[in-house]
């Protein structure tokens, strides 16, 4: 059963059409996450579930009710946002509480729900503090406590970990994910960064200029891209422009040809989201950092340059180049890297890489 739905939905600003003809359907439980650049849409579309922004086409459904017309507060929903948005002259106790006074939950039935959310968060002795005596995880840990702690149907999370340094984040991911999967709540994030929503969602849609190009699990959002702008924006890849060389075999099997300095080099592809055309046809070949390798075993074998080699401190991120137009970046985790000027084979299995559109593609 679908918890939220997004039907055509339309919001445009002036002359500028920020989201554009979105359809989404949440299931009971899901965490989806929309994933884009600054400007996509995606916090529109979630502040349009939460009721704050009204479309101007469209529906919103929240289990079988429309909500469309709904104050923000009659929606069944629990939102977190980034800049925490607590209020500095209640405690801890009392900002958590706020949704539930609201509601005229009676008093003891209050003082549970708090105390029970507070330690789901991990800050049972903080009730008595103020905002201002908080570290930032701590003030966003108290904005998830008063989210969860009127049994939300939905959980609204707007880049909720944006304003934290690294490692805290990375620790506040952690435990968003467990409660969530604790409550088994039906959860909708918005973020910029295709790392967290990789690590969080069950899946992810990709927006862009107002619209979702995929909407996939995270791991074949990852290694079968739509096209070209969600191959680029979800984690580092490198194209390869190419031409169709014939039609794909029994084994489907598609030989493709690049030219670097007038010099042809066959690459083939077992995976694609490309639109089958003629033998000449242009495409782009998609191949992650990861799955170049050193050495001419594989079908896929270029001889290179080593132009740049960088330490990361779990591996090595290495530049190499073949004749002058085609600059690849790999990624290497052995422990003796190549030279800079050096000269050798790197390569690649074909079902290694993703033969690719240019144009947008929307995948629901």
């Amino acid at each position: 059963m679908a918890t939220v739905q997004l039907g055509n939905v339309v919001k445009t600003y002036g002359a500028q059409r920020v989201v554009d003809d979105v359809s989404l359907s949440i299931a009971d439980g899901e965490f989806v996450t929309l994933l884009g650049a600054s400007g996509c849409g995606k916090t529109t579309c979630l502040r349009m579930v939460a009721g704050f922004v009204a479309p101007d086409a469209g529906r919103v459904v929240i289990g079988e009710k429309d909500v469309t017309a709904l104050a923000p507060h009659l929606r069944d929903t629990g939102m977190v946002f980034q800049q925490y948005a607590l209020f500095p002259h209640l405690d801890v106790a009392a900002n958590v509480a706020f949704g539930l006074r609201v509601r005229k939950v009676p008093r003891a039935e209050v003082e549970r729900r708090v105390h029970d959310a507070l330690k789901l968060v991990r800050l049972e002795g903080f009730a008595a503090r103020l905002p201002a005596q908080l570290s930032g995880g701590q003030k966003q840990r108290v904005a998830l406590a008063r989210a969860i702690v009127v049994n939300p149907r939905v959980l609204l999370l707007d880049e909720p970990l944006g304003a934290l340094d690294q490692k805290l984040r990375e620790e506040l991911q952690a435990e968003i994910k467990a409660i969530q999967a604790r409550l088994g709540i039906t959860t909708l994030f918005v973020t910029h960064d295709q790392g967290e929503a990789l690590l969080l969602s069950d899946r992810i849609a990709v927006m862009d200029r107002g619209r979702i190009s995929q909407i996939d699990t995270p791991r074949a959002l990852y290694e079968r891209p739509a096209n070209k702008y969600v191959a680029g924006f979800v984690g580092k890849t490198n194209f390869i422009d190419v031409e169709l060389d014939g039609l794909p075999d029994a084994h489907g099997v598609q030989a493709l040809r690049h030219g670097a300095d007038a010099t042809s080099i066959r690459l083939r592809s077992t995976a694609s989201s490309a639109t089958p055309t003629a033998p000449g046809g242009k495409r782009i070949l998609s191949v992650r950092p990861e799955n170049i390798e050193f050495g001419n075993h594989h079908p896929n074998h270029l001889r290179v340059a080593v132009e740049q080699v960088l330490y990361q401190g779990d591996g090595w991120q290495i530049t190499v180049r073949a004749g002058d137009a085609l600059q690849l970046q790999i990624r290497s985790h052995g422990s003796a890297p190549p030279r800079v000027g050096e000269l050798l084979d790197v390569g690649w299995q074909p079902e290694r890489s993703v033969l690719l559109d240019d144009a947008p593609a929307v995948r629901h």
